[in-house]
């Protein structure tokens, strides 16, 4: 059950996959998360989730447009 994720680039080491996808993310600056209304990339889902309270004006739950 112990399992690590590494960064190729720089060797820090995630125990979850999501975490180690969204670090290599950052360092591409790669945006796979864009917003439905104004089209804006982010790099972080939690990013994109905290923009889209400002299009709808509450900071309620964004359904994922990968995996629903």
């Amino acid at each position: 059950h112990d399992r690590s994720f590494q960064c190729t680039q720089c060797l820090k080491i995630f125990h979850q996959a999501t975490d180690l996808l969204e670090h290599q993310c950052v360092q591409a600056e790669q945006k796979p998360f864009v917003c439905g209304v104004c089209k804006m990339g982010f790099s972080l889902l939690t990013s994109l989730a905290q923009h889209h309270s400002a299009h709808s004006g509450t900071s309620g739950l964004v359904k994922c447009s990968i995996c629903e």
